[in-house]
């Protein structure tokens, strides 16, 4: 599965790679901005071009076409360290500094290396949750060596922390499952959380799974006694930065989900509450979700939360 070389996409000029590095990262703080999580960040509605993917994935890896994230972030921090280096030996700058001076900047130094190596940490989660988006829209297979030669600069040291913090998003934010189902060969499948069979994805035009969102929401009803008014509703998810009639970067507008697409999809019930005047309405479990899932799933969903 390995078929590096077909990843050439990734392959951008040197000069254009620290130039888009800042970008990048800025871009990919929206888990954390809009989640509330841990610094997690995404770029995967920044830089990621949904709509320019080919409809079809050879077995072995993604297609050449496939234009995936536009920088590396240990180029751009070998870039910065060499540049550092320059700097240091220049007759005008590097030598030039007072033993006071040259003290400081030797303390300043094991900082400012420290925040190089967590945002070379944060770009690649950011690139792996973008590949690991696309591999779920076309083929829902990956392995360990094609993550760690085409996104992952073959950072082996720290592959397990990264996949496990990616995982976490994965899962949390658009109900992804990153499994590894064949261990010698180190071969991971991507499911849809809690075995749902709702893909999660409201519409060819609508790039991001939704089913993280879906799995939240049948929380909040167990919550409220299993039966949660509107007002409790969007109370709960407004917290998460969800509200109705406010288009959502990850999930589009809210509203319409919970009532028209899920309900169609019979994961849940919204009526009216009885006896209400004026008319109030309410979100209850649909009989697919008690089909496919059960409370104690979901809460410990949440739980993880």
């Amino acid at each position: 599965m390995s078929h590096s070389d077909e990843f050439s996409a990734f392959k951008v000029e040197e000069k254009n790679e620290d130039a888009q590095e800042g970008q990048r990262l800025e871009s990919g703080r929206l888990c954390s901005a809009e989640m509330g999580m841990a610094e997690l960040p995404s770029s995967t509605t920044a830089s990621f071009p949904f709509e320019e993917i080919p409809g079809e994935v050879a077995a072995a890896g993604v297609s050449s076409d496939v234009k995936g994230p536009q920088c590396s972030p240990a180029k751009a921090q070998h870039f910065m360290v060499a540049m550092a280096e320059k700097l240091d030996s220049h007759p005008k700058i590097g030598s030039s500094c007072s033993p006071k001076e040259k003290g400081l900047k030797d303390r300043e130094e094991p900082a400012q290396a420290g925040a190089s190596l967590q945002e070379a940490l944060y770009g690649k989660m950011s690139g792996l949750v973008e590949f690991l988006l696309l591999t779920y829209r076309t083929m829902p297979l990956t392995s360990k060596e094609v993550m760690l030669n085409t996104i992952l600069n073959n950072d082996e040291e720290n592959f397990s922390y990264i996949l496990s913090q990616v995982s976490q998003c994965m899962r949390v934010l658009f109900g992804i499952d990153v499994k590894e189902i064949y261990p010698k060969s180190h071969i991971y499948a991507l499911f849809t959380t809690l075995g749902l069979t709702y893909d999660g994805m409201v519409s060819p035009q609508h790039t991001m799974p939704t089913t993280g969102l879906l799995v939240i929401v049948l929380g909040i009803i167990l919550l409220e006694d299993d039966c949660a008014s509107e007002q409790a509703m969007w109370k709960q998810l407004g917290l998460m930065g969800v509200h109705p009639g406010r288009k959502h970067f990850i999930y589009g507008e809210p509203r319409e989900l919970l009532t028209n697409v899920w309900v169609k999809e019979h994961y849940i019930a919204y009526q009216r509450e009885p006896g209400s005047y004026p008319a109030r309405y309410q979100f209850l479990w649909g009989p697919r979700a008690h089909r496919e899932t059960s409370a104690l799933e979901v809460l410990n969903f949440l739980l993880n939360i």
